[in-house]
This record gives C-alpha cells, structure tokens and sequence, in this order.
C-alpha cells in the first residue's frame, strides 16, 4: 500500500512525536505473566508482569496494553508447623518505556490458595485453612499506580 501511495504521488501519514504527562497516582492494571508458588519462591524473586491494558492520555495511547512490567516477591514463606499457611506478597517495581522508566507501587499479598484480591496500595486476603500452598496463578489482576510524576515521549503513528 505504501508503494502505491509512493507511486501515486501521495506520502504516507506523517508519525510525529508528542510528550504526553503520566501523573504521579495514575492507576495501571497489571497482570502476571508467569505462575507463581510459596513451595518453589522466595523472598527477592524478580517477578514478570505486564500491563493489563492500554493507558490513555487525553485519549491517545500512553502505555500500551502487554508492556513488560517488572514486580518483585517481598514476601515468600511455604507452609510452616502447627497448619501455617504459605505466603507470597508481590510488589510492582517499574515498567520501562524506551529510555523511560516508570515506577511503580502498590502490593498483592497471597496465603493459602484463595483468590487474589486487587486493590491500589495494597490487597490482602486471609487464608481460612491452615498449611496450604499460596498460589498466585499466570493472568493474576494486581493494580498499580505511578509513583512519580513522569513524562513519556510517544510517536503517534497516525498523524498529529
């Protein structure tokens, strides 16, 4: 198509840049990208995460949907004596953009094997049985925000 616009003597829509402002407290969803276990992690571990979707700015993209994001396990202990239940708190570190990196909190913690709860700051669900494996699987929702004001300089592809 770009050659027939070539031959026709029509240029191809101009990309241009534009600095687009990401404030500080800016909710960005994310996802795990990979499955997580108090029996094999442990406290340090470098998480993978990507963005669940796309972050707009006076509607034009921002950050789009399946960045790579990076969290890490602050929290990893497996099942412990006396029907201990096993425990995972995961922590949203940054995502990078280009040369830009942002960063990020906010906090998911998991004991035993119930459900992920999401929350910006932090999310806690409390175990009911004791001794059990915390899980956290592959696709899990954990909600971030921006933790400092930053801007991002994007290439609108589809004109100015």
């Amino acid at each position: 198509m770009v050659a027939a616009l070539l031959l026709l003597g029509a240029a191809p829509p101009a990309a241009c840049e534009r600095d687009l402002v990401l404030a500080e407290g800016t909710t960005i969803r994310l996802l795990t990208a990979e499955r997580l276990s108090s029996k094999h992690a442990a406290t340090g571990d470098m998480v993978a995460l990507t963005v669940a979707e796309d972050v707009k700015i006076d509607g034009l993209v921002a950050i789009p949907a399946a960045t790579p994001a990076q969290g890490q396990l602050t929290e990893a202990s497996g099942t412990g004596g006396l029907g201990a239940a096993g425990r995972l708190t995961l922590r949203p570190l940054y995502l990078r953009l280009g040369e830009t990196i942002v960063r990020l909190d906010g906090q998911s913690r998991r004991h035993g094997s119930l459900p992920v709860a999401t929350a910006v700051g932090m999310a806690t669900v409390s175990g009911l049985f004791g001794g059990r494996t915390a899980e956290i699987p592959s696709g899990s929702p954990l909600e971030s925000a921006v933790r400092r004001t930053v801007t991002l300089h994007v290439t609108l592809r589809d004109g100015c």
